[in-house]
């Protein structure tokens, strides 16, 4: 059985992350995951990166975690900007928030809306905010510049290792041919530390559980550079290449347990997105449908992520229900959790994201809570 100081369990985003910052203070670290680097959901995401976000905290994290990605892993970044259409009595609010957070940002009137995305339908009320330091993510380059840095640090990775049990009380990880003992551990499996957390009697996780999904078209003609949010329908899209375009909408399907997630998408969302596009697109002959995937993730009851120290067990901490966002708050929240652990001092985000809130929750959320949109 080894040894180390802290264990990660999960090798996504925010899995890396975290045990980036923790080896980089220079804790001995472990990070376990069940596939390769990348595999689970984080690899599947969008990789759009946007501070247009309704909440001040989050859009603070957003802003650092596109720093992180730049500081950490440049070659994955490119600025392309953000554009949000909104009716223009949500783009004050919108203007207010982004001042508080010292964002950049123009504000393109209805005319010149319209001349920006010629290829959509414009109503007469709406207007654009544009964020032009917003960046889109490559995930798949992401995670190859991750496990080279990991391994500079000295990160032992073990990739392709089930858990089978986590000893809470022990302080120990079962895995399917190996242990660990730890002095802390950070469950960073998104979705899937529920059922690692329930089936050890450890903790019943206040998340519920959901697929989150994205269909992909072939594109005849130029593709807009610049990803595009549709505050009315909820429709998010952005450019996958010279002439591919990925949409999704925030369709969120219940799931009893990850391993339910479907492996495509459902025909609801389909007809569903297809439907809303038909009502944008000036031209949707142009549009083909090639494909799309899913990916899981997770809530919480208040829609806020859960971060910090798992009720009743001061050795074991936990980032989750991050919603679907955790390209944009996963980073900086790992590097606050590693700042936490290492000094003992709760970092705001700590504060106001703390599992504790729920210790006297019982079951799991009803509904996934959108905290992403004013609509």
């Amino acid at each position: 059985m080894r040894h180390e100081e802290l264990v990660v369990v999960g090798g996504g985003i925010v899995g890396c992350f975290t045990a980036y910052f923790a080896a980089e203070k220079g804790f001995r670290v472990a990070l376990v995951e069940a596939g390769h680097l990348g595999s689970g959901s984080s690899g599947k995401s969008a990789g759009i990166h946007t501070t247009q976000l309704v909440l001040p905290i989050d859009i603070q994290l957003s802003k650092r975690s596109q720093e992180i990605y730049r500081n950490v892993a440049t070659e994955s970044v490119s600025k392309v900007g953000f554009l949000s259409i909104e009716p223009y009595w949500m783009s004050k609010y919108s203007k207010k928030l982004l001042d508080g957070a010292d964002v950049r940002y123009r504000v393109l009137s209805n005319g010149e809306l319209a001349d920006w995305v010629r290829w959509m339908r414009i109503r007469d009320y709406e207007v654009g905010l544009y964020t032009p330091d917003d960046i889109v993510v490559d995930v798949s380059g992401l995670f190859s510049i991750l496990r080279e840095r990991l391994s500079g640090l000295g990160v032992r990775v073990y990739e392709w290792w089930q858990i089978t049990n986590l000893d809470a009380g022990q302080r120990v990880i079962n895995l399917e041919r190996d242990r660990l003992s730890f002095d802390y551990a950070v469950l960073a499996g998104g979705a899937w530390n529920r059922d690692l957390l329930a089936k050890s009697g450890v903790w019943r996780v206040p998340t519920l559980v959901y697929a989150c999904q994205v269909l992909s078209f072939n594109v005849d003609g130029n593709v807009f550079d610049v990803p595009v949010f549709i505050e009315e329908n909820h429709v998010y899209m952005r450019r996958f290449g010279q002439s591919s375009l990925l949409v999704g909408n925030g369709f969120a399907l219940k799931l009893k347990s990850p391993s339910d997630c479907p492996p495509h998408p459902v025909r609801e969302f389909i007809d569903e997105l297809g439907q809303k596009l038909l009502d944008r697109l000036k031209h949707p002959e142009n549009y083909r449908l090639t494909g799309g995937w899913t990916g899981v993730c997770s809530s919480t009851p208040d829609g806020r992520p859960l971060v910090g120290q798992v009720p009743g067990n001061p050795y074991l901490f936990i980032i989750d229900g991050l919603d679907g966002y955790g390209i944009m708050r996963g980073p900086a929240l790992s590097q606050d959790l590693i700042e936490y652990i290492s000094t003992g001092k709760a970092p705001a985000t700590i504060e106001a994201f703390t599992p504790a809130r729920f210790t006297n929750f019982a079951g799991e959320p009803e509904e996934v809570i959108e905290l992403h949109s004013w609509l």
